[in-house]
């Protein structure tokens, strides 16, 4: 689950989307690698390619499926920590409003 940096400057808020990718909490709490990620991605894609008759399994094609499963993650917590204040100022926006008034 990804909890939102809410409050801090731009470029911290990026730069926790970037590393809560690769960093999970615990049950406490407390920050550490995400260690079940790492194994789910990476499993995942052999997984996937081993069902596939022309999918080959090297090394640099499983690591560049990894890397994307990475980004896709980074881009769905760019998702979480933006889109809420996005879409509360689109609601806010007096353009908006006016829109969703009932016309005859």
């Amino acid at each position: 689950r990804y909890f939102p940096a809410k409050g801090k400057p731009l470029k911290s808020r990026l730069g926790h989307v970037v590393k809560m990718a690769f960093i999970a909490h615990n049950r406490a709490g407390e920050t550490m690698p995400a260690y079940a990620r790492y194994v789910a991605f990476t499993g995942g894609n052999l997984v996937s390619n081993t069902w596939r008759p022309d999918s080959p399994s090297t090394a640099g094609n499983v690591s560049l499926q990894v890397g994307f499963s990475f980004m896709n993650r980074i881009i769905g917590n760019a998702f979480s920590e933006f889109m809420p204040g996005i879409d509360k100022r689109r609601r806010n926006s007096p353009q908006t409003k006016e829109d969703h008034i009932p016309r005859d």
